[in-house]
């Protein structure tokens, strides 16, 4: 039996019966900038029609997903398939946990109105690159271009610049051994990190950088949390949503609802390890 989230399913019917609650949740200067609770709620079915995972917790378990959410539209964030989203649903078991992005951190950045923008960028082995700090910092980096050898080589560092409204620039510099010692210290067996080093790269410098930006009053405190939310999520994920005070406050409508039934979960065997268990898990996890 098919567990796609269609049109009067129980999820469906939860998220139109918190249409209000979405919207309530919505930044006013998202708001102001056209979004809109019907946008939210495609994308966020679109998510979840995208992962088996996802479609079975939304049957069984909506509540969870439900809050995951309206956390994400609580930050102007926004959930949606593929590698492009600002926030990601992460099923763990039989609950979702919101995992913010590095696109999603650089959007609270700029949502401050203090932030231009932020760029990652890499650095590889035959480009020209240096750096100084110092009075005077800088950056100086030369991409190869050769057009007839077309290999770069390996990666070699991961910078992130941002722009700030001011005209000012503050940048993060982390080099490949860094890089890697942070991944064997805190995500030594992480598939993602194997498959997907540096787009994980990427996400782990610009939270360092998000550290050190001037966030102004009365956007600071959300900013934060994510920011530090981000940064526990790659030790400990339910530490992290425990000590983040990133929660929905918003009450969520529990009327009963007709669901359709998912397929049942295969068990996994006794031979199964722990190990191959977590890596399973990962492979859900976008940048």
């Amino acid at each position: 039996m098919s567990t796609r989230i269609q049109k009067k399913t129980g999820f469906v019917d939860l998220l139109s019966k918190n249409e209000s609650h979405i919207q309530a949740s919505i930044p006013p200067k998202m708001v102001s900038a056209g979004l809109t609770p019907s946008f939210v709620i495609r994308s966020i079915l679109g998510a979840i029609n995208n992962s088996d995972q996802l479609r079975r917790i939304a049957s069984s378990n909506p509540i969870s997903v439900m809050k995951s959410c309206l956390t994400a539209v609580q930050l102007g964030l926004t959930i949606s398939s593929g590698n492009q989203s600002e926030a990601h649903l992460i099923p763990r078991g039989n609950q979702v946990t919101l995992l913010i992005g590095w696109r999603g951190l650089r959007t609270l950045a700029i949502n401050s109105g203090q932030v231009r923008s932020i760029q990652p960028t890499s650095v590889m082995e035959k480009d020209q690159f240096k750096y100084q700090l110092g009075s005077s910092p800088d950056i100086l980096h030369i991409p190869w271009q050769d057009m007839e050898d077309g290999d770069a080589g390996q990666l070699r560092f991961v910078y992130a610049i941002a722009r700030m409204t001011d005209g000012s620039q503050i940048f993060e510099v982390w080099n490949r051994t860094r890089l890697e010692n942070h991944r064997k210290k805190f995500a030594p067996n992480s598939k993602i990190w194997r498959d997907h080093f540096e787009q994980m790269a990427y996400k782990t410098v610009i939270i360092s950088l998000c550290k050190h930006l001037p966030i102004g009053m009365g956007f600071e405190d959300n900013f934060q949390k994510a920011v530090s939310l981000a940064e526990l999520q790659s030790v400990n994920v339910p530490e992290a949503e425990r000590k983040s005070g990133l929660t929905s406050d918003f009450p969520i409508s529990i009327e009963p609802v007709s669901f359709e039934l998912p397929e049942p979960a295969k068990t996994p065997s006794k031979e199964t390890s722990k190990q191959e268990l977590v890596e399973h898990e990962e492979e859900t996890i976008p940048f």
